[in-house]
């Protein structure tokens, strides 16, 4: 066997095509991709298509609504604004997405765009302009001198565009000249060396790839005759389609037998060259290539990461070249008037929900450090007045402004003093829930770090897993949780009961939340444990073949709807605990009710709702408060019951 010089393999008197190009080859292709021009690259390598496209499609979505900044704490939107019916309908040809799509895909591909904003009978209107079109005569755009000349697709001469009509947006360019630096023209080079790996397989493929069966007689065979070589394969030929044997199984001769290959791609690399082609691109445009599907190990824990990173460091700074471009000379020219602007909504892209919003923004408002107007101005909305600029009340204080208990009730007072009674609802509050998950999740996000570290280094390493560093760390973050949250809602309930806060006893409640918090931590690794095995020994398959369950499916699962139970669960059990242990410490006459709050309880807890007792002995369960350990793992997970205590 010997290699010729000039592109084909020869095996003594069998010569097979080599499909590898050759150098020559190799240098037409690279001139080739350099001739071409951003759109012809577009046109024709997917990868870059993808990623402008992605690009595009992303920021085209997004709404472009008009404001006017009334002050620093009054925002206005502006439904009828010029300016806004002006983005929506560009011209009557395009609609505002198709204007946003071509922007974002002119930047992309070119590092530049060209709007022409005019005026004619039937009002304003914006034409995006063909970049191969523009033709820079003379002058500088930075001292209004810049002459451009535009030659529109299909016409022969150009036309002089005044510079007053032209908003033109860019990127840096390191010798700032009036033109852009695109992206593409750094991405020849491989683009080129990919055509050239596609050429190889095609080739591959059409040469040899695609055999699927082939007859091997052995070399010690009895020489064939010519009459017996051709009877051969004309009984060969029966079995082939519409040869009258076909899907039977031929009776072959002198020991032959029927071999398949197996095209091995994986040897050939092709695979990883392949994503290295598409990693490369995204991230010259700063795009994760997992976005665009790249990459797996995606799951639904690490999306809501994606949306952000997506809005945020990826589209962010398109966002902001374009609305400031568009506010310094769009704006001005169509709605003169003061403090008119325009932002891209992306806070709906970026909230996870509605809810986590509200939650947001309502406890900004509740604390004495931002009122309502400042918190309706951050979402671009007009002020209200009045008491809405004023701070709020601090919401320990009583209905009606009387002081707060904390602040001026004289020790032992009762603080609804018609009835004679007080009532003090207590259970697992937003703020101490949200805590409590903070500790939780910083756990198992520390704790999935070490696991899977030791599992990617050796699956069946029995040092895997230190049940012993897990639970004393656990339980160390759970005590400090525990002592925090049912501190300040035990000095809160003192408060609200006429009794000095600073008088709950926190240290006579230490040894018992210690206790708690060691025992919950055993329980909650005791399951991450289980869950972890369960994956490594039966993953499980889905439809396609993929694994149902992984380690790092399992910490996704412990960071996001594990974590938000186990938080909800712990919050209602240091809660009841201090409100049980704040009417204990001040009066033995207290009473606590059991109250249940959730629309479909389990039927153990349904059966307990409205049970009261006095305050120092245990419900019939046997449990003190909701959330009570007595009542075991299956008693308190997901627990929303409350307890309310009565003080004479």
């Amino acid at each position: 066997m010997f290699r010729k010089p000039a592109g084909s393999v020869t095996y003594d008197t069998v010569t097979i095509p080599n499909p590898q190009p050759t150098w020559h080859e190799m240098i037409e292709l690279f001139e080739k991709v350099n001739r071409m021009s951003p759109a012809q690259l577009w046109a024709t390598q997917t990868n870059v298509r993808t990623v402008v496209d992605f690009l595009a499609r992303n920021i085209g979505q997004l709404g472009w609504p008009v404001y006017q900044r009334v002050s620093d704490t009054d925002r206005v939107r502006l439904n009828d604004s010029p300016v806004s019916a002006l983005l929506e309908n560009p011209n009557p040809a395009m609609t505002g997405y198709d204007l946003k799509v071509s922007l974002v895909s002119d930047i992309a591909l070119y590092d530049e765009a060209w709007w022409v904003v005019a005026q004619n009978s039937a009002g304003w209107q914006i034409r995006p302009l063909a970049v191969s079109g523009i033709q820079v005569a003379s002058g500088s755009e930075v001292d209004g001198s810049l002459v451009i000349r535009y030659v529109a697709p299909g016409a022969t001469s150009p036309v002089e565009i005044p510079l007053k009509n032209l908003l033109h947006f860019r990127s840096w360019t390191p010798n700032y000249s009036d033109r852009g630096s695109p992206v593409v023209v750094s991405l020849k080079d491989m683009l080129a060396e990919q055509l050239a790996a596609q050429k190889f397989r095609a080739a591959i493929w059409k040469n040899g790839g695609q055999i699927g069966q082939y007859i091997a007689r052995p070399k010690d065979a009895p020489k064939w005759t010519d009459d017996g070589a051709k009877r051969f394969k004309e009984d060969l030929t029966a079995y082939r389609a519409n040869g009258g044997k076909e899907g039977s199984m031929p009776v072959l001769e002198d020991g032959m037998i029927i071999s398949t290959p197996r095209f091995n791609a994986r040897e050939e690399q092709w695979l990883e060259a392949t994503q290295l082609a598409v990693e490369t691109v995204a991230r010259a445009w700063h795009i994760n290539p997992a976005m665009l599907g790249a990459t797996g190990g995606v799951s639904y824990a690490n999306v809501r990461e994606f949306r952000k990173m997506l809005y945020g460091e990826t589209l962010g700074p398109w966002l902001k070249m374009i609305q400031d471009r568009i506010n310094a000379k769009l704006v001005p020219l169509i709605d003169p008037r003061p403090g008119v602007y325009m932002e891209f909504n992306v806070k709906a892209k970026l909230a996870a929900s509605f809810d986590e919003q509200a939650a947001v923004l309502s406890s900004s408002v509740g604390r004495p450090w931002m009122t309502a107007d400042e918190a309706r101005g951050l979402e671009n909305m007009p002020a209200l007045g009045g008491e809405a600029a004023q701070l709020v009340t601090p919401l320990n204080v009583l209905v009606g402004g009387q002081a707060s208990p904390r602040d001026s009730a004289p020790k032992g007072s009762q603080v609804l003093a018609k009835t004679g009674r007080t009532k003090l609802k207590a259970g697992g509050d937003s703020e101490s829930v949200a805590a409590t998950a903070a500790v939780v999740k910083k756990f198992f996000k520390r704790q999935r770090s070490v696991v899977l570290s030791r599992l990617s280094a050796k699956s069946d390493n029995p040092l895997w897993w230190d049940g012993d560093r897990w639970d004393k760390e656990l339980g160390d973050d759970l005590f400090k949780a525990a002592v925090a949250v049912s501190s300040k809602v035990g000095a809160d309930a003192l408060a609200q009961l006429g009794y000095d806060p600073d008088e709950y006893d926190v240290d006579r409640t230490l040894a018992f939340l210690k206790a708690v918090a060691k025992s919950r931590a055993g329980m909650i690794n005791a399951t991450t444990l289980a869950q972890l095995q369960k994956a490594l020994a039966d993953p499980g398959e889905d439809e396609n073949g993929d694994p149902l369950t992984s380690p790092e499916s399992v910490f996704d699962d412990a960071e996001d709807a594990r974590g938000d139970s186990i938080s909800t669960t712990l919050s209602t059990t240091f809660s009841g605990f201090a409100v049980t242990e704040a009417a204990q410490q001040q009066s033995a006459e207290s009473t606590k009710t059991w109250v249940v709050n959730a629309a479909n309880p389990r039927p153990e807890h349904a059966a307990m709702d409205g049970e009261t007792v006095p305050a120092g002995e245990s419900f019939s369960n046997g449990a003190n408060w909701p959330g009570d350990p007595v009542l075991g793992a299956e008693g308190v997970a997901n627990c929303t019951c409350t307890v309310e205590i009565t003080v004479p």
